[in-house]
Formats: structure tokens, C-alpha cells, sequence
């Protein structure tokens, strides 16, 4: 017993060192199947009551990578009230919890095979399991309930590191590049893709919040966790010697975070988003609305509302958010899509303010979902484009970048 509590505390103290988003924190290259990069939710195309819901681990996954039978996935959706209008206060409640888990078999170490391991994924309903599906890595698994896909693919996210380090480092918003280059060039990541339907699990589609972990399937310590993808990222990022919050933030389970842990997030969201509201030399969020915008965004989780429109030529992403602010008038679908420019609605919301333009904070990324002439994107489930070829070169940078964000 001895020699078990302390093989689980070194896997621990090892693993604890990992977090959630592309370049948040310091995953190392041994278990980079804990790290949590993406988190997509949409309305399924075509579908009026299914979701699609897409998670992304292991950034720069070389050839060689692999799910770990070690580590296992869960991805928790509630349905959800709007509390207060012009609050911004969102209340997931407590019953019809659908919960999806997934955990690997490692692969083969044959000879000359292709080998990817073996998945096995469950779908619960207030700890009740609904369906299950188990199947090759690799392949698309279906049954009335949900279709699943998991394996290597492309990695969707773009972002423009200079123009990233340069907020973050708060010394200016850099004027709009059509040619900046997109840091996620040609790298990989491991995905788990689903399409639930909410008809089969007797559910009405609305308004619905979701949030992942990555947890050790042994002990079940919670490893990563991910709900608007890169908050941490600008939100808690420690700047000028601060406290480090990442790492505290990562291993704590979605939608239970105490309230004296909120506070301290909060109170870091707060420093940051007024330092970067500073960046153009003018003061654009009063302190109440601040407070009010930090109290809705450390409640960590994407929202997406299955009866609504999502919009067809602007970001989706936080328009929930912005609308239960009294931001904007009217809401698309919220979630996240994959040509979403995610980056453009925080630099937006942090550093213009209320009335900001979505339009004047784009990243100009160029030609983010295309590399060695051939898409990145797909039109069919599961919707990400096939793994590209990734120089050891662009996998060190990526894992320096990592390194130096914490």
C-alpha cells in the first residue's frame, strides 16, 4: 500500500504541473494527455437538437503520441437560467447533468503497426449511464444517443504569438497585420469529437453550460480543466512577479469552485483586464461594470444556446456573455465554433470595453486553418482536417512558449 500512495503522489506531483490551454502553464513532453487545449461546443448543422461538443489535448502532439490509459476525460453539459438581466449571472442547475467520459487502452508497441489504442466512452444522466460506445482510436462510433471520434488531428486554434506576448506583456494592441503568421502552423492535437442528441436523452434544447477535466482514472485526481478556452490565459496570467494562479485554478473541478477561491480569480481577473484596458491610453470599463463582467467570467464555462441562430460571418464566442451584460441587443448561439477568432472577442471585451468592435481587434492571422495547401477544416463530423506535418523545430517552440507563460 505504501509503495502505491507514494507510485500516485510522484505521478501527482508530476502531473500537477500541467494546464489547460495552448500556452498556459508547463506541460511536459512525457503527459501531454493531460493538458486540456480546446474546448468547441456548437449547434450541430443540420441538427436542430444535437450538439456538437469538440476537446482538444496534447498540443504539438508529435506522430508517436497516444491517449494514456493513465488519464481519462470528462466533459459535464447543464442546462442553465439566466439570473438578473444586465448581470451577466448564469445558474447551471443541479438535475438532468449530462456527463460524457472517456478512458483509452495504451496501444500496441509492435513492429511496423499503426496501432492507436482502444477508446471507451460513456454517456450519464444525473449519474445514471444512458449509452456507451467502445471501439479503435481512430474510428467514428455511433448509436442513437451520440456519435463519437476520436485520434490525431489538425490543430484548429490560431493565434499570433507576438501579438499575444505584446498584450499579455501589456506594452500595446499591435496595428492590424494581414500576413501575421498563425503560431499553430502545421501542429497536431489529439481530439475528442461528439454529437449528442438531446431528443434521444429526453432533454429540451436551451441554454446549456459546459465544462472539461482531464483527471487520473486511478487515483481520480482532478489533473486539468477547461471552460472558455484561453481566460486563464489573459485573465490569470501573473504578471510582474504576481502569484502564480494557473496551476491552483487547473485542478480545481468545473462549476464547484469554492468562493473564497472565486475571489482570489477574481480579484487577478480584475488587475488584468484593467492593465489591458489601459493599452490604448484610455479608461473604457468602469470599476462596477468590471466587477460585474469578472463575477461572470470566473464561473467558468462555455454557453451555448441550442435554440438560437448562430451567426454566420462574426465570432459566436461570449456573445451569450455580452448580451446578459447588456453589451449587445442580440445573442447568436454562444459556444464556440472552430473558425471562431476567440483571441479578437477577448482582446475586444478586455481592452475596448463595452461598446468595443469585435472588427477592430482582429488578430489578422493569415490563412489560419490552411497548411502545405490543404485545409485544415472539414464540412463533415467531426469536422477537424487531418494531421499535418510538424517540424521538431515548430514542437520545441511551441513547448518553449508553454514554458515561459505561466
Amino acid at each position: 500500500m505504501l509503495k502505491k500512495i507514494l507510485c500516485c503522489s510522484a505521478f501527482f506531483m508530476t502531473f500537477s504541473a500541467l494546464a489547460s490551454d495552448h500556452i498556459d502553464g508547463a506541460p511536459t513532453a512525457q503527459h501531454g494527455q493531460t493538458d486540456l487545449t480546446d474546448l468547441y461546443a456548437f449547434p450541430t448543422p443540420g441538427a436542430g437538437d444535437s450538439l456538437t461538443v469538440i476537446l482538444n489535448v496534447y498540443p504539438g502532439v508529435p506522430q508517436s503520441g497516444h491517449f494514456s490509459s493513465r488519464v481519462a476525460y470528462e466533459i459535464e453539459i447543464r442546462q442553465t437560467d439566466l439570473l438578473g438581466a444586465g448581470e451577466g449571472r448564469f445558474r447551471p442547475l443541479s438535475f438532468d447533468i449530462i456527463t460524457l467520459t472517456c478512458q483509452f487502452t495504451d496501444p500496441g508497441h509492435h513492429h511496423g503497426t499503426d496501432e492507436s489504442g482502444n477508446i471507451f466512452c460513456q454517456v450519464s444522466k444525473d449519474d445514471q449511464l444512458i449509452s456507451e460506445l467502445q471501439g479503435p482510436v481512430g474510428e467514428v462510433l455511433s448509436n442513437n444517443v451520440f456519435k463519437l471520434a476520436s485520434g490525431a488531428k489538425s490543430d484548429p486554434f490560431f493565434i499570433s504569438v507576438p501579438h499575444f506576448q505584446s498584450v499579455t506583456g501589456r506594452k500595446r494592441f499591435p496595428e492590424a497585420n494581414p500576413n501575421r503568421q498563425n503560431g499553430m502552423y502545421s501542429l497536431n492535437v489529439l481530439s475528442l469529437a461528439f454529437e449528442i442528441n438531446f431528443q434521444a436523452l429526453s432533454l429540451s434544447p436551451g441554454l446549456l453550460a459546459l465544462a472539461a477535466r482531464s483527471y487520473d482514472s486511478e487515483t481520480l485526481v482532478n489533473l486539468d480543466r477547461v471552460g472558455r478556452p484561453e481566460l486563464t490565459n489573459l485573465g490569470l496570467h501573473a504578471y510582474d512577479g504576481a502569484t502564480p494562479l494557473k496551476r491552483s485554478y487547473n485542478q480545481k473541478q468545473p462549476f464547484i469552485v469554492a468562493p473564497s477561491f472565486q475571489e482570489q480569480y477574481q480579484q487577478r481577473l480584475m488587475e488584468n483586464i484593467t492593465a489591458y484596458d489601459q493599452l490604448d491610453g484610455i479608461t473604457h470599463w468602469p470599476q462596477n461594470s468590471l466587477s460585474i463582467l469578472t463575477q461572470t467570467l470566473v464561473n467558468d464555462f462555455l454557453l451555448v444556446d441550442l435554440q438560437a441562430t448562430c451567426w454566420q460571418n462574426q465570432n459566436d464566442f461570449l456573445s451569450i456573455e455580452r448580451q446578459a451584460l447588456g453589451l449587445i441587443e442580440v445573442a447568436g448561439c454562444g459556444g464556440r465554433r472552430l473558425q471562431d477568432d476567440i483571441m479578437a472577442s477577448l482582446y475586444a471585451l478586455f481592452i475596448g470595453g463595452p461598446s468595443a468592435q469585435m472588427m477592430d481587434y482582429l488578430t489578422g492571422v493569415n490563412a489560419p486553418y490552411h497548411s502545405t495547401d490543404h485545409s485544415a477544416l472539414s464540412n463533415q463530423f467531426p469536422y477537424l482536417g487531418p494531421t499535418q506535418e510538424s517540424t521538431l523545430m515548430q514542437r520545441a517552440a511551441l513547448k518553449y512558449l508553454i514554458h515561459t507563460q505561466e
